[in-house]
């Protein structure tokens, strides 16, 4: 997976959507500069590039395609790229508005149809929640990849978490044990995290659950070495 998979990716989007190739080229240039943003740490180029390798999984050819294809592979795939446009991590604004606006600003200035700039906007702002609706399974598997962090490896799992504390590193231990782990009870009462078929037949959503448990059990007891489910 290298970066010439994303920038395949979005020329594939470009031309299937019949966007116009310059300026697809500018906002191409400004989304590499805006992932490389120094306030990141997770949320980064790297993040995409996963996103965009999991998408491919589920197009025609893809090594997922014979359990599930989107509706709209073009919308999910702009979605996909815009997501995380916009990231601050003070709190200053409202990352997923944010983006999801630039989302449709930039395609209809690339010449996207209202339908598909709208589309987008509506995928980018169900990521603040991820709580997609009950009949729209395109946003149900965007979620569930954008998600699908949570369910990996107890390694990767704490790889990952790392990089979530290296966004914030200017924030006292104390204070950061704090707003995670509210951030984990939340996600882990408020429902299914997961919403896909394919996710939830593959265990996702008990992996997530386990890493996540061990990720709060080891901020609520800070001198205690944290112990992940294997």
């Amino acid at each position: 997976m290298t970066n010439d998979l994303v920038k395949q990716t979005w020329d594939m989007l470009i031309e299937q959507a019949g966007l116009d190739p310059e300026m697809g080229d500018l906002f191409y240039d400004d989304l590499i500069h805006r992932y490389n943003e120094p306030q990141r740490a997770y949320h980064t180029l790297d993040h995409i590039e996963s996103l965009i390798s999991r998408f491919h999984d589920f197009m025609p050819g893809g090594a997922q395609a014979d359990r599930f294809r989107f509706n709209d592979p073009i919308a999910v795939g702009f979605a996909i790229f815009f997501h995380d446009i916009v990231y601050e991590v003070d709190g200053s604004v409202d990352n997923e508005g944010m983006s999801a606006e630039h989302a449709r600003l930039a395609l209809m200035q690339m010449g996207a149809s209202d339908k598909l700039a709208e589309r987008v906007r509506e995928l980018v702002l169900i990521t603040k929640t991820h709580k997609p609706g009950a009949d729209d399974q395109d946003a149900a598997v965007f979620m569930d990849m954008d998600m699908e962090i949570l369910a990996v490896s107890p390694d990767e799992y704490q790889a990952y978490s790392g990089l979530v504390r290296a966004e914030y590193a200017w924030v006292p231990d104390d204070i950061f044990a704090q707003h995670r782990a509210a951030f984990l009870r939340t996600t882990l009462d408020g429902g299914p995290i997961f919403h896909s078929a394919i996710y939830i037949e593959d265990g996702a959503e008990e992996r997530a659950r386990a890493n996540m448990a061990c990720e709060l059990m080891a901020l609520e007891n800070p001198g205690a070495a944290p112990v992940f489910a294997q």
